[in-house]
């Protein structure tokens, strides 16, 4: 039983450096780059691959019996040490309590962690002949187990589909204008707000943005513009189509005048609607703007994030099987990617502001509903040109946070100096979901609204 000990001291020793040195390389590297579960999903056939050999090696060099008993002892020995080093030092130096650890483990890789370590203690046993391992039972095995992970995938992967499909196919109402059918909901009573959606969104993405300002007092309506869910992508859709078509919106709605709030990729028929139908322009809000701005590509621009940034902005959001794949796999890589927001920023959240950004990366299923929108938003960046924006007359202000991987900040305080008494804010951490400042938003905006009819600003 002496030999089972020691070997299992090695074998702890040994593992647990490997998944120290990998843990290291993990959060230094990795993680800043593609979020921590997908990290954790990458170490982890790395640390199964060095338990295997580790286990065989310890077992052949001390010539261990290979009576069960003793390779269990050596296994669940090691497993022991690896449990009291995981809470009594790795905890204390990450500086959280067990309390904290098991509240925040991630459902996923906390789950498989585990298995992993009950396939660690029991590799010892497993060494007992030297064929258990051939070639031929691996690939049969791995190709078993890896029909069984795509099909309870695939179902998984069916049922959220069917339920997002379902979530966007009530709320909403179709409105015959002079411009065509345009998807719209309705919500509140007051002054009338129009909501205009980013990239990846529809009428649900305005109505969960501003659920909170109808309950503050204003009728807000929220569209899904060109290509988007339910409203068709014409020959011209082109922002100033989508702002006459805004205009035709509020005709069939009987709105004289409105405010406008254009998000991200919503901002250039935003901007457009305020140009071309001022006298309807009550205020205008851009927060985080797809704008014109005379300045390169910000470094930081996911649009520049290598091969996985480009993948994801390339083919992940043409494909809902793959789009739903990188968020449960990688969702800090689909935040970073199709969120513009840092997974350190979303990682350091709060619960809420957490679900809130989780909450829009699940919403923007089902793609193929959004794909006619997302590309005819693709090539409208491409082709940004200045507009006449001293020709904008009524109240603004714009908001854009300073590490918004999409560069917005950028965009916003251009667009912003460039209309006469706008008022710029500008945030310094948060992305481009802005996490952290989402109620400071919307009392921004509803104060900004409040004063709209007699709004100035000081020159700056």
């Amino acid at each position: 039983m002496k030999s089972a000990l020691k070997a299992a001291v090695l074998y702890f020793l040994v593992v647990f450096g490997a998944g120290f040195a990998l843990g290291a390389l993990r959060v230094l590297w990795l993680v800043p780059q593609i979020g921590s579960r997908a990290a954790e999903l990458l170490e982890m056939p790395v640390m199964a691959t060095a338990m295997f050999f580790a286990a065989r090696h310890l077992v052949r060099r001390l010539a261990l019996a290979p009576a069960l008993r003793v390779r269990l002892a050596m296994g669940f020995a090691a497993l022991a040490l690896m449990l009291a080093a995981e809470f009594a030092l790795v905890l204390p130096l990450r500086g959280i309590s067990l309390e904290q650890y098991l509240r925040t483990l991630d459902p996923v890789t906390g789950a498989l962690y585990y298995a992993l370590l009950g396939i660690y203690a029991l590799l010892p046993s497993m060494m007992q002949g030297q064929r258990w391992y051939s070639l031929h039972a691996t690939a049969w095995g791995s190709a078993a187990l890896a029909v069984v992970i795509l099909g309870l995938g695939y179902a998984a992967f069916a049922g959220d589909l069917e339920r997002a499909t379902r979530r966007v196919a009530h709320g909403s109402r179709i409105a015959t204008t002079a411009c065509g059918s345009i998807e719209y909901a309705e919500m509140g009573e007051g002054p009338a707000l129009l909501l205009v959606h980013g990239a990846g969104g529809g009428f649900d993405q305005g109505i969960e943005f501003g659920g909170e300002l109808a309950r503050r007092g204003y009728r807000v309506i929220a569209m899904s513009r060109f290509g988007y869910l339910r409203t068709p992508l014409p020959p011209d859709a082109t922002p100033q189509a989508q702002a006459d078509a805004h205009a035709c919106l509020l005709d069939a709605l009987g709105i004289e005048r409105a405010a406008v709030a254009g998000i991200s990729a919503g901002a250039p028929s935003s901007l457009q609607f305020a140009i071309r139908h001022p006298g309807r322009t009550r205020a205008l809000f851009l927060l985080v703007p797809l704008a014109y701005r005379p300045t390169e590509a910000a470094p930081g621009d996911p649009r520049e994030s290598g091969l996985l940034g480009r993948f994801m902005l390339q083919h992940a959001v043409n494909s809902d099987f793959l789009y739903w794949l990188a968020l449960r796999v990688a969702p800090g890589l689909v935040a970073r990617t199709i969120l513009g927001t840092p997974p350190g920023a979303l990682a350091e959240a709060s619960t809420e502001e957490q679900e809130r950004a989780a909450l829009m990366m699940k919403h923007i299923m089902p793609l193929r509903l959004r794909h006619a929108g997302l590309s005819n938003d693709a090539r409208v960046a491409q082709t940004l040109a200045p507009y006449p924006l001293e020709q904008i007359a009524a109240p603004t202000l714009v908001i854009s946070v300073a590490d918004d991987l999409y560069g917005t900040f950028e965009t916003a305080g251009y667009t912003a100096s460039q209309i006469r008494g706008a008022r710029f804010i500008g945030y310094q951490r948060g992305g481009h979901v802005a996490l952290g400042h989402h109620d400071a938003i919307l009392d921004e905006l509803v104060s900004f609204l409040s004063g709209a009819a007699s709004f100035a600003v000081a020159a700056r």
